[in-house]
């Protein structure tokens, strides 16, 4: 089986899969081609992956249709006598009607399903049968029947068109067996031009191929069917040869249209208006066609004679008395209307799309599904390039209208129609708006490069050169791949395309791709730069020898724009007049392109122009800027972040650079805040948190920007603002996602709809974490992406208010100032490119420390050493000396000189690698915030955590208590640790223990309960954090400690956590962060505490800030609190810290926050001598008394006394959450 066979039955199946109830016949019937054992074959196959995936729904649906199918075609192959009564009662019907459309029609409808080759040769066997044992005279009879019936077949339009046209072509055939040119000229004349009308239309074999036999077999016919002696068939077969030649491959293109409309002219010389309107009409309408793409004469004036052709071929063919001939010439006219010069271009569009939906209000689907289809796909350029209405709605209707055409354009019934509808989709694709940029490309060139299995180059060189112009362009924008690569591509795609299109063949196509050829010089990034920008300076110049106002407008004005960029940018020559030049072009370009008739082309210019008179060196440099802003304020009126976020994006930017260079900080702001609010919109319609970052972080520097000029003017609330929009972005989207509200008046039957909903988008949410490329992923993904909208469509039935995507909103400074009391401080680092900014927040003021360039490189280098130090065995030898220097590196004089005294409680939100640094162990921080440090990726997550924490009850009367406790049974103090901690909870505990504590265990049922009911959760065990792949970072279970021989063999290392001890530890038999983010629910729970390794440890970007690690995952399956770690930390002493940590935290006459129990007890640690420690363990009721032996021993042999003053022992361990 051929792979294109395959592809084609996969998109058959998963039509059928995703279409909706009761369309199945319809696609089944459009696409009779794929009706074959090996689509049975392949149905199966896909049933067997349904039913592996769980999804035995559709496996046995699909199973259901293909047995129906298989019984269908069983009853093709064998009941050929079923054929033969067919064609005995539509011959007769035929014959006894007198070739009444009216009887014979309604019978083909009956018999769809036995229109086919067999069909065909049953047909053929018959005739000459007949013809063989007849008389001349009753051959000929038969003979006319058939021809006439032949003609409905060609006609038809139920049904596969493929089939129809080749039963009709192998009628007319098989008739001229009997119609020689010596026995029955004129039939034979007949025939020849019905024929060659057939092979005009046909669908099967090469389109080139067909069109010579069909101009062949109408010349032919011409021999016999002069002027003089038949001159209406004649004018019928100069109408038929018109048509053919207007689409004819083979031969020069222009000399091709030529001899269509000199054809179609003579046609009209006998087919005058009063004489025969309908033939005149259709042949008017044909003649319409042919001055639409004529190549020879204006252009312009070509298009002005399609159009008179079409509405004159109108003023016969009404919707009244001819619906289906009107609503063809209406599609014509749309197309003509589409591509018209003259008018206004924006009206032109309008009208074409007036025309095609009149056209679509008769050629509906279920009536003309190839003329719906056909209608569809030009609607959908006509909303390609609409300049009326909102441009990213435009885009979406066009592609919406492409693939609906696809639905019965498929490659095996129509394969030249959906090549054409390919190329018309990748162009919409290319410069779709909505959705990611980068996918919406990848989607482009895949469309394009599909349409080229068909468009080659021998078989439709005119159609492959216009894709292979299409497709440089999709490639001259790709962003995903190395960009001197798709630049290469491009430049090459181009090159192509003008080796069809030459400037004598085909003049405006060769300007078009000259235009396009020097775009890709402009961005060219091999070669020499200056001889790059001259090479398209040359090709636009070159365009413009063509494309002149007079005679394309909208074109000159394009490449206009085009030729004012190269020359912008142009190295050679004086700069100056570079300049000069280069303004003249826009303002130019400007005298066509008014905001009134191309509000999008005028915007783009005015950005152009503005930088321009950004670098321009001629007149006053004031009055430059002015000019410049000026501009960019023109053109933000119709780029916006909502219409056209990418352009936005940039002129704003733009606008904020040129107001900050003339210290216009107001104006500044306004560019940059339009800027990103153009981000905020391409983040929604970003469909991963992959792509969601890469937008951010392409625009990071109109953040960094925005803060500076915002303090400028001492607007401390608005750079806050900033800052928040900028940090842990999907962690509070993720919580936003799972806390949509379900309306009261729900009813039972409606509740799975959203329930499945939930789930489905928290999967799809949480797969967003990690960036994945392969095609199983990518149609995993699809797939789930096509259910929830298909859920939401469900939903929105019966609650329309109900969204796909809830915007967050920034928080507003006033916001979290209401959640402070007088005695919390906020400090929230921000770093930018040259400086980074503290800002100190307290419940009535804000204020902020501003680093310089020196001092933000001062502290990148310790970050640099301290993070390098970490992966060294004896790290943390340097630490209390780092730890030392982090007080001036951090600017903390000054920041706690504008820190009021009155403030004890400090909220620490770092910011990018700062996460990983314990800030907390700070020698004055310790001494200074006696309430307690603690840490919040964002004041955003701050909110929503004191919002959530009204909904819970106190956790002093709700201790429900679940422990992990040592489950890999090599944490010899875990066990201590867990036994003396749940005392405090007795009776109401869960603990797994031990080798108990199995993945299997801990995600049964039972065990989630658990957890959803308990105010505490702590886990004793290994952790340890994946860079790699952060969703992989995970707490040790029972059985995931690797052996040697296991360790060696695992392929996949994404799932692999290295030990202190060497061991390896596989995440697959753990508790992973993504299994936190999917199957945990902790609605109750007050605190889990992380006694592991690495816990509090995140990735990190040195463009956007995200927390993902384990803690947040704790924070997002609802705690409000989180103690975590910062590094590897030692069983003995963490076992210690976490008992004197929970002994403060529950002791209700001291009523301690878990910040302030943490840092009491890290205090203690330091402090505390060998005698000190061993006494308290005593205290604690430790029934092993060999154990507290031990302790003792371990004290005295292995530390110093104090034993714990080190860093290494406490500082690991953050507190963070809500606010305590």
């Amino acid at each position: 089986m051929d792979e294109a066979r395959l592809q084609a039955y996969v998109n058959l199946i998963e039509q059928l899969l995703n279409c909706p109830q009761g369309d199945e016949p319809k696609i089944l019937q459009a696409n009779e081609e794929l009706l074959d054992e090996g689509l049975l074959q392949v149905m199966e196959s896909y049933a067997a992956w349904l039913e592996e995936q769980g999804n035995k729904n559709n496996a046995d649906w699909l199973r259901n249709w293909a047995l129906s199918l298989g019984e269908y075609l069983n009853r093709q192959e064998v009941n050929i006598e079923e054929y033969q009564k067919f064609l005995q009662e539509v011959l007769q019907a035929e014959y006894e009607s007198k070739s009444n459309v009216a009887v014979v029609y309604p019978i083909l409808e009956r018999h769809q399903h036995l229109l086919n080759d067999t069909f065909a040769q049953v047909l053929q066997q018959w005739a000459r049968n007949v013809f063989s044992g007849s008389n001349t005279e009753e051959a000929a009879a038969f003979a006319g029947v058939i021809q006439n019936l032949c003609n409905k077949f060609q006609q038809f339009p139920r049904g596969s068109r493929a089939n129809n046209l080749e039963i009709a072509i192998t009628g007319y055939l098989t008739l001229l067996e009997l119609y020689t040119r010596e026995a029955f000229p004129v039939d034979w004349a007949t025939t020849q031009n019905n024929l060659g009308a057939a092979y005009s239309d046909r669908i099967r074999g090469e389109r080139a191929e067909n069109l010579e036999l069909a101009i062949a077999a109408l010349n032919l016919s011409l021999e016999v069917y002069t002027r003089d002696a038949f001159p209406e068939d004649w004018a019928r077969t100069q109408n038929n040869l018109g048509a053919a030649y207007n689409y004819r491959i083979r031969g020069e293109r222009a000399e091709n249209l030529e001899l269509a409309i000199a054809a179609l002219n003579q046609s009209l010389e006998v087919y005058t208006r009063d004489a025969f309107p309908e033939d005149w009409a259709t042949t008017q309408n044909n003649l319409g066609a042919a001055y639409n793409y004529r190549i020879r004469g204006e252009r312009a004036e070509n298009l002005e004679l399609a159009i008179a052709a079409y509405n004159q071929s109108l003023e016969v063919y009404t919707r009244d008395a001819f619906p289906e001939d009107w609503a063809r010439t209406q599609n014509n006219l749309g197309l003509a209307y589409n591509y018209r010069i003259r008018g206004e271009r924006a009206e032109n569009l309008e009208l074409a799309i007036a025309a095609l939906n009149l056209s679509l209000e008769v050629l509906t689907r279920d009536a003309f599904p190839y003329e719906w289809a056909g209608t569809q796909t030009n609607l959908g350029l006509a909303y390609n390039y609409r300049i009326r209405g909102e441009r990213a709605e435009n885009l979406e209707l066009a592609i919406a209208a492409l693939n609906q055409s696809l639905e019965v354009l498929t490659r095996e019934a129509f394969p030249v129609e959906w090549a054409r509808t390919q190329n018309n989709l990748g162009i919409a694709y290319l410069y779709r708006i909505r959705g990611e940029r980068a996918e919406n490309l990848e989607l482009a060139i895949a469309a394009l490069n599909q349409s080229l299995e068909v468009y080659t180059r021998d078989a439709f060189p005119e159609d492959w050169a216009r894709t292979q112009t299409n497709l440089g362009n999709a490639y001259k924008n790709h962003i995903r791949g190395e960009r001197a690569e798709n630049l290469k591509l491009a430049i090459a795609a181009y090159n192509q395309s003008l080796e069809v299109y030459t400037r004598e063949a085909f003049p405006e196509d060769w300007a078009r791709t000259q235009n396009n050829l020097g775009i890709a010089y402009l961005d060219r990034i091999r070669g020499e730069s200056a001889e790059n920008l001259e090479l398209a300076i040359a090709a636009f110049n070159q365009s413009l020898e063509v494309y002149t106002r007079a005679a394309f407008p909208y074109e000159w004005a394009t490449t206009q724009i085009n030729l004012g960029i190269a020359y912008s940018d142009r190295i050679r020559g004086e700069r100056a007049d570079n300049l000069e030049l280069a303004i003249a072009a826009f303002n130019q370009s400007l005298e066509v392109y008014t905001r009134d008739a191309f509000p999008y082309e005028w915007a783009t210019t005015q950005n152009n122009l503005g930088l321009a008179y950004n670098y321009r060196i001629r007149g006053e440099r004031a009055e430059n800027l002015e000019l410049a802003i000026a501009a960019y304020n023109h053109s933000l009126e119709v780029r916006t972040p909502i219409t056209f976020p990418i352009d936005c994006l940039q002129t704003g930017r733009n606008l904020g650079n040129a107001a900050t260079l003339k210290k216009d900080w107001e104006t500044a702001r306004i560019g940059y805040s339009r800027a990103i609010a153009a981000v905020e919109q391409s983040r929604q319609w970003a469909k991963t948190h992959h792509s969601k970052g890469e937008i951010q972080a392409d625009a990071i520097d109109v953040y960094h920007k925005m803060i500076e000029v915002c303090l400028k003017d001492n607007l401390f609330d608005l750079a806050f603002t900033t800052v928040e929009s900028n940090k842990s972005r999907y962690l509070v989207e993720l919580l936003d996602s799972i806390n949509v509200p379900i309306p009261e008046n729900t009813t039972d039957s409606q509740r799975p709809l959203y329930d499945e909903y939930m789930k489905l988008r928290r999967q799809l949410d949480i797969s967003g974490l990690e960036f994945k490329e392969t095609k199983e992923d990518k149609e995993h993904l699809s797939r789930d992406r096509l259910r929830l909208q298909e859920l939401l469509n469900q939903i929105q039935i019966f609650d329309p208010d109900f969204t796909l995507t809830q915007r967050v909103e920034p928080i507003k400074l006033k916001t979290i100032q209401s959640i402070l009391d007088e005695n919390t401080v906020i400090w929230e680092w921000y770093i930018s490119s040259d400086r980074f900014y503290t800002f100190i927040i307290t419940h009535n003021s804000i204020d902020v420390v501003v680093s310089n360039r020196d001092e933000l490189d001062i502290l990148r280098n310790w970050a640099k050493d301290y993070l390098t130090d970490y992966r060294q065995k004896g790290w943390e030898s340097n630490l209390p000396e780092k730890l030392g220097k982090l007080e001036d590196t951090l600017l903390l004089p000054q920041v706690l000189a504008k820190t009021p005294h009155d403030c004890n409680h400090l909220i620490l939100i770092p910011h990018q690698y700062l996460h990983l640094i314990p800030i907390h162990a700070i020698s004055p921080l310790q001494q200074r915030f006696t309430d307690g440090i603690q840490y919040i990726p964002s004041c955003q997550l701050l909110h929503r955590l004191h919002q959530k924490s009204f909904n819970r009850e106190s956790p002093s009367r709700l201790r429900y208590f679940f422990g992990l406790q040592n489950p890999t049974e090599d944490l010899t103090y875990s066990d201590v640790e867990v036994e003396t901690i749940q005392q405090k909870f007795n009776p109401n505990i869960f603990i797994l223990k031990g080798k108990e504590a199995t993945k299997n265990k801990f995600i049964h049922p039972d065990t989630i309960k658990n957890l959803r009911e308990s105010s505490f959760v702590h886990f004793a065990c290994h952790g340890g954090y994946n860079f790699k792949s952060p969703l992989e970072s995970a707490l040790l279970l029972a059985g995931s400690i690797e052996t040697e021989q296991t360790a060696i063999n695992r392929e996949e290392e994404t799932s692999i956590l290295t030990l202190r001890d060497g061991n390896r530890g596989n995440t697959k038999e753990g508790l992973t962060l993504r299994d936190i983010f999917e199957k945990i629910n902790l609605s109750q729970c007050y605190l889990v505490a992380l006694s592991a390794c690495e816990t509090g440890i995140t990735g990190f970007s040195k463009e956007i800030d995200e927390y993902i690690g384990l803690g947040s995952g704790f924070l997002y399956a609802g705690s409000l609190h989180v103690i975590n770690s910062l590094w590897s930390v030692g069983d003995f002493p963490t076992a210690l810290l976490m008992i004197h940590f929970y002994q403060l935290l529950l002791d209700e006459s001291h009523s301690l926050s878990v910040c302030q129990a943490l840092q009491k007890t890290q205090q203690w640690m330091q402090t505390a001598t060998r005698q000190d420690i061993i006494n308290w363990v005593k205290t604690l009721n430790i029934s092993n008394e060999k154990l507290i032996k031990d302790i003792a021993t371990c004290l005295r042999r292995d530390y110093p006394n104090p034993p714990f003053n080190h860093p290494i022992y406490w500082a690991a361990f953050c507190s963070l959450g809500n606010i305590s």
